[in-house]
């Protein structure tokens, strides 16, 4: 099976929110040969992904955090430079979503991990509003439960440690979730008076607040907690254009593993 890559990007285009404002420029950000037989889902675009992967076919790379932002240099030079070698050289294409990933209702990073919670549906709403744009999700659960529970339920799910603030109540039943690096948005969880604040990357200044205002906090780590709208967006491509995809698990802190399907 092959399809257009042009197709493929037209898809991703309609499925994922435009977000001008954000940091990343979205979208596809090196062309490759087309049709396309084979996607490659990650996290980031760093060089390990791509020494770590060997594509027989060409194929596209979706990644959520890519390899061009603004802002930042984007002359090809060093592992830039290596980057796009390697893509050409493979008969590959990279295509990033990062703010559209994350915010996205159904399949974005917010949205699955707190579906990890089995959440009740008429209680869910945005967290807040960031460039005009709805982040982070709020949600009650069926009934309470500990908080130790929960950072077990998203280690076993997301095959990593998540490191626990217990500074707030044992028993927890409202929950918010923001993947990344959710610092600047404690102070909105703690205005919605929630139970537990679920995010990736720890802080010094989300420590103190998290102390300071009797908070737990639970921490997935940036990468683990960014997993999820990455093999959701592999899988929607498998199922609208019946092309085999490959996830490459590749977590910056601990060992990697491979999901394909």
């Amino acid at each position: 099976m092959a399809v257009d890559l042009e197709s493929i990007v037209a898809y991703l285009s309609t499925l994922l929110q435009d977000c001008p404002d954000d940091a990343s420029w979205n979208g596809l950000q090196v062309e490759g040969p087309s049709p396309i037989q084979h996607i490659y889902g990650a996290v980031d675009a760093s060089e390990a992904l791509f020494r770590e992967t060997q594509p027989s076919v060409p194929s596209l790379f979706i990644v959520h955090h890519g390899m061009f932002w603004k802002g930042l240099n984007p002359s090809l030079q060093k592992s830039h430079f290596r980057k796009v070698h390697y893509l050409l050289q493979s008969n590959s294409a990279l295509y990033a979503s990062h703010l559209p990933l994350d915010i996205h209702p159904e399949i974005g990073n917010n949205s699955t991990l707190l579906q990890t919670l089995s959440p009740e549906k008429e209680s869910i709403y945005p967290l807040c509003q960031y460039k005009g744009h709805d982040m982070g999700l709020c949600a009650s659960l069926h009934s309470s439960v500990s908080v130790e529970s929960i950072q077990q339920r998203y280690a076993e799910i997301l095959h990593e440690p998540a490191t626990l603030y217990p500074f707030g109540r044992n028993r927890v039943q409202k929950v918010a979730v923001c993947s990344g690096d959710g610092t600047s948005f404690i102070a909105d969880a703690y205005r919605e008076n929630v139970d537990v604040f679920i995010t990736g990357e720890f802080s010094h200044t989300m420590y103190i607040y998290a102390q300071d205002h009797q908070m737990n906090v639970l921490c997935l780590t940036h990468y683990a907690s960014e997993k999820g709208g990455v093999y959701n967006i592999c899988k929607k491509v498998q199922e609208v254009f019946s092309l085999p995809y490959t996830m490459i698990d590749f977590s910056p802190l601990f060992d990697h593993h491979h999901q394909g399907g």
